[in-house]
């Protein structure tokens, strides 16, 4: 992406942080465990349309981009947050949607739901990784029914460890924006 594109893209992510009042300052808890004086409440995109298709065409954008260097299969997405976005995705790119959840007591009782993932390369996509604590269970999941899992795509990554921790579980991050290119511009 050139430097004008990756601007406008920025540009607008801002735009509907503010909008959409997506951006909180405060004293919260991440899933991380981590304690943060802000927080970024990105499912608010999913309630308005302008700014859910912005986000769903970014990561689109993304995965074609992946696709020009990685074979690609399918997409993953983290409940919750990640799951709508993996839904947008999978629609616009045409590929299968999968998601990993916790075993449950009733039905099927399985762990990844939308087909087998056996040999399978998959995407797996989320909100926001501050830490990537959160990402690693869903990781291994997928891999533990055969799927290949090399890409992690996120909307935010808050530069708080989460590439480095997925890095050492054989995963590259890729975000579309980071917290260090938008924070001058929240205040």
């Amino acid at each position: 992406m050139n430097s004008s594109a990756e601007n406008s893209l920025k540009d607008k992510f801002v735009l509907f942080l503010k909008t959409l009042n997506a951006y909180k300052t405060g004293e919260f808890i991440l899933a991380s465990g981590k304690k943060s004086h802000f927080y970024f409440d990105l499912r608010l995109f999913f309630g308005n349309p302008e700014a859910f298709n912005f986000v769903i065409t970014k990561l689109a954008e993304k995965i074609r981009t992946i696709k020009n260097y990685a074979r690609v299969d399918g997409v993953a997405g983290i409940p919750t947050a990640g799951l709508p976005l993996a839904a947008g995705v999978a629609l616009t790119e045409k590929l299968p949607l999968y998601y990993p959840r916790k075993p449950k007591a009733h039905g099927l009782k399985r762990v990844i739901e939308g087909g087998s993932v056996y040999d399978q390369h998959i995407i797996v996509i989320d909100d926001v990784i501050t830490s990537g604590s959160s990402k690693i269970e869903p990781i291994k999941a997928l891999r533990s029914h055969g799927a290949i899992v090399n890409h992690c795509l996120v909307i935010l990554d808050r530069e708080m460890g989460g590439a480095d921790i997925l890095q050492e579980n054989g995963v590259q991050l890729h975000s579309l924006v980071k917290l260090s290119e938008i924070k001058e511009f929240l205040d």
